[in-house]
C-alpha cells in the first residue's frame, strides 16, 4: 500500500470521526448528552439545567468554531493525495493534520477547564471522551506521520530562480 493510500485512509477516519460522538457529559448518575466535534465546533455544549422547573439552558462549553480546521486539514490532505507529488503538497499535508492537532487541544483544554471549575464549584459535571474523538485524533497523526514520511522521499521542490536554459555559445552562434 502507497503512502498516498495510507493519507487518504487516515484522512477519512479522521473525518468520519469528526461527525460522531467525541465527549460525553454527565452529572451525577444522569447522563446529559453525547457530543461530536461538529456539535462542539457549532454549538458548544449546551444542556437543560435539571435542577430548575423550566429547564434552562446552560452553556458547559462555548462553540469552538476553530475546530473545524479538522475536516478541512483531512479534506486538504485527502485531495491532495491525488495528483503529482511534490514536497510541497506533502508539507501542506503535514500543515493541515498538524492544524487540526491544535484545534483539539485548544478545545480539550477549555474542556478540561470547565471540569475543574464544575469540581471546585461542587457540580458533579463528568466529561468522557469517546473512541470517535480517538479516532479522529489518530487519522490526524496518521497523516502527519505519513504525509512527512512522503515529503522526506521527495526531491527538493524547484526553484524559480534556478535556470534550466544552458547559456547560449556565443562563438558558434554564426
Amino acid at each position: 500500500m502507497t503512502l498516498q493510500s495510507k493519507i487518504r485512509i487516515a484522512a477519512i477516519i479522521a473525518t468520519i470521526c469528526f461527525w460522531l460522538s467525541w465527549v460525553s457529559v454527565s452529572c451525577s448518575a444522569n447522563h446529559i448528552g453525547d457530543f461530536s466535534g461538529y456539535t462542539l465546533a457549532a454549538d458548544g455544549i449546551v444542556v437543560s439545567d435539571p435542577t430548575t422547573i423550566t429547564g434552562e439552558l446552560v452553556t458547559l462549553l462555548d462553540p469552538q468554531p476553530f475546530l473545524f480546521l479538522v475536516p478541512i486539514g483531512a479534506v486538504l490532505a485527502f485531495a491532495l493525495s491525488f495528483g503529482q507529488r511534490s514536497k510541497r503538497r506533502s508539507y501542506l499535508k503535514v500543515a493541515g493534520g498538524i492544524a487540526g492537532l491544535l484545534a483539539i487541544s485548544i478545545t480539550f483544554v477549555g474542556i478540561m477547564n470547565r471540569a475543574l471549575e464544575a469540581q471546585q464549584s461542587g457540580s458533579l459535571a463528568r466529561y468522557e471522551t469517546r473512541l470517535a474523538f480517538w479516532g479522529t485524533v489518530g487519522g490526524l497523526v496518521l497523516i502527519v506521520l505519513f504525509a512527512r514520511s512522503e515529503a522526506a522521499n521527495q526531491p527538493p521542490p524547484y526553484s524559480p530562480l534556478e535556470s534550466d536554459t544552458h547559456e547560449l555559445d556565443v562563438d558558434n552562434a554564426t
